[in-house]
């Protein structure tokens, strides 16, 4: 038997459960509302394959600032730096469509270089800095900020195209987290990459979401996905396209 003391904090904690249920309830009330007034779904059909395009400017910004932030102990036993790791930044284009498919095209990245968080298996950038970022590109109404991208670093021993490249339960609750700040599905890139103990020459090999290359010994995977409302999560695009990326670099 409670006493009647019990009986008051059992009461109390069942009201603070459904405050918080009610809470919870509300805000997705209101998230839902505003993906229904924000998105114009009109011109997506389920139907419909996802190409996306990357220009070779904004891949190689990908590329060379994922090189730049590569931890050195994974480079013939060199020394990490404390500012190594992952690296982040968003990605702009413009988004159109024909019958069959909705295309998504790749102009430009910024790249964020102030983190709060940065180590070899996530990095978290200062949201204080993407605001700064934000006032300036709002400003230019032909930019448009269709997605981000991220990069994946692997130890050679640890690498394997498929796995390294794909998004972690963490990156997929961030693209759930950010959806107000897109008026399309935003892609989520991962340039998933690792350094070699020799130079490789090997063809590079292209799989529907994905490109594998390698750069010097460099071996790199560019893989998109993009935000699907009618699964709730990212899902692997149908296409992929990048001239260089593409391209046998070692040969």
């Amino acid at each position: 038997m409670l006493t009647p003391h019990e009986k008051k904090e059992v009461l109390k904690q069942l009201q603070k459960v459904q405050e918080d249920f009610k809470e919870a309830q509300d805000e997705l009330k209101n998230h839902i509302n505003w993906i229904l007034n924000n998105y114009d779904f009109s011109n997506i059909d389920k139907c419909k394959e996802i190409h996306v395009t990357v220009d070779d400017s904004a891949f190689l910004t990908m590329l060379t600032s994922s090189v730049q932030t590569y931890p050195s102990n994974y480079m013939d036993d060199l020394e990490n730096n404390l500012l190594e790791g992952e690296v982040a930044g968003h990605l702009y284009g413009d988004v159109d469509d024909d019958d069959t498919a909705i295309h998504y095209h790749v102009h430009a990245v910024s790249v964020m270089h102030n983190y709060e968080e940065q180590t070899d298996e996530s990095c978290a950038y200062s949201e204080a800095h993407y605001q700064k970022i934000r006032y300036v590109t709002d400003a230019f109404k032909s930019i448009r900020c269709i997605g981000r991208f991220h990069s994946h670093p692997y130890n050679y021993k640890e690498f394997e195209s498929d796995e390294c490249s794909l998004f972690s339960p963490t990156d997929q609750e961030s693209v759930r987290d950010s959806l107000n700040e897109y008026d399309v599905p935003p892609l989520e890139m991962i340039l998933a990459l690792s350094y070699l103990t020799k130079k490789k020459y090997k063809s590079s090999k292209t799989k529907e979401s994905m490109i594998v290359n390698f750069c010097q010994r460099y071996k790199y995977v560019l893989r998109s996905f993009v935000y699907s409302f009618s699964t709730g999560r990212l899902e692997d695009v149908n296409q992929i396209r990048c001239s260089i990326a593409e391209k046998p670099i070692n040969y």
